[in-house]
């Protein structure tokens, strides 16, 4: 398998395609997000997702950070404005790695039906950003 350099990290190149279709969502589209669906705050760290489960939502941090973990090695982080298991969600395919949230993370659900909400808003900017992470 082909390793990749990835912010001075060597990483497989299948955990470099993950961290490729992780979303970046501009401060407009959060607040939006943040109207259409539950928000949750984390106080201390907690598994959202394991390795080879397929996750019942996708995660959009609003503060604090998620860690991508395969194998137990952590991989990334996930940072505000990014989202994470959305085409997992979308294609139900196990996760090919474990979500583990940061303390005090603040988080954005988005199931499936919030999806289809939003692919069915006219909110293009929305629309553009959940359909190009499925």
């Amino acid at each position: 398998m082909m390793d990749v350099i990835f912010k001075n990290y060597c990483i497989s190149y299948d955990i470099f395609m993950i961290i490729k279709k992780i979303l970046k969502i501009d401060k407009i589209s959060i607040h939006k997000l943040q109207k259409m669906c539950r928000v949750q705050t984390l106080e201390k760290p907690t598994s959202l997702f394991y390795q080879g489960h397929i996750p019942i939502v996708a995660f959009l941090v609003i503060e604090g950070g998620i860690n991508l973990y395969k194998n137990k090695k952590l991989k990334s982080t996930i940072a505000p404005g990014e989202i994470i298991g959305l085409k997992e969600l979308t294609t139900d395919t196990p996760s090919k790695v474990a979500a583990e949230s940061l303390e005090n993370t603040t988080i954005c659900c988005l199931d499936k039906s919030t999806i289809k909400e939003i692919l069915e808003s006219g909110d293009e900017r929305l629309s553009t950003y959940v359909s190009s992470a499925c």
